[in-house]
């Protein structure tokens, strides 16, 4: 449609203020982050960049329940969140929405109340990437770089949990394994070498292994 101004999707502001402010219309519309108006739980107004978001135009997206596009591992969320909001408490909540072609993507959504009754303002940005960045960072702190394997922390955070949750009296076996003649290898060939061989040995391992 065109530019936005409060008045737009019933949103109950006076419209020929919005209108004195222009700066505030054009920054709406320029902003690369969504921006939602919701009155009791319903979207009233959405910026043009919910489409770049999640492929849906502003007019298609206000015709259909948002909770509908969450993930259903994350869809629980949502009532905490308005109800936090409501109450006076503003909300961060990280949650997957799905996209129009299929695939789902992770999101952000700061949300505030705002001064009329029953309103919620959200702003909601795309984070796939600083997701994808910290799941790395979590899986290298918990595996060693070169094998995958599961390192040493990870190990013995396994072990204690084991050991708390197992009944009194109960055994634990551990499995050692070592590659005998690794280091004739790394100096004969090169501890490139040495390093396919280990990655070797751990996907065998990986493989057989039971979890």
């Amino acid at each position: 449609g065109g530019p936005p101004t409060f008045g737009l999707h019933a949103w109950p502001l006076d419209e020929s203020s919005a209108a004195s402010d222009s700066r505030l219309v054009g920054l709406l519309i320029a902003s690369p982050d969504v921006l939602f108006i919701l009155e009791g739980g319903r979207p009233r107004w959405v910026s043009a960049a919910i489409e770049s978001l999640v492929g849906y135009s502003p007019e298609d997206f206000l015709t259909f329940d948002p909770m509908d596009l969450v993930h259903p591992e994350d869809a629980g969320r949502a009532p905490m969140v308005r109800a936090a909001v409501t109450s006076g408490i503003d909300q961060l909540a990280r949650f997957r929405v799905r996209h129009r072609q299929g695939h789902y993507v992770w999101v952000e959504s700061h949300a505030t109340r705002a001064a009329q009754p029953n309103t919620l303002l959200s702003v909601v940005r795309r984070i796939d990437h600083q997701v994808t960045h910290e799941e790395h960072l979590k899986h290298d702190a918990h595996h060693d770089v070169l094998t995958g394997l599961p390192n040493r922390q990870r190990a013995m955070k396994v072990l204690a949990g084991m050991r708390a949750n197992s009944r009194t009296g109960a055994f634990i076996g551990l499995l050692y394994c070592d590659l005998d003649n690794l280091k004739p290898i790394n100096d004969s060939h090169g501890h490139a070498a040495g390093d396919l061989l280990l990655q070797g040995a751990a996907i065998r391992i990986d493989r057989k292994s039971t979890r």
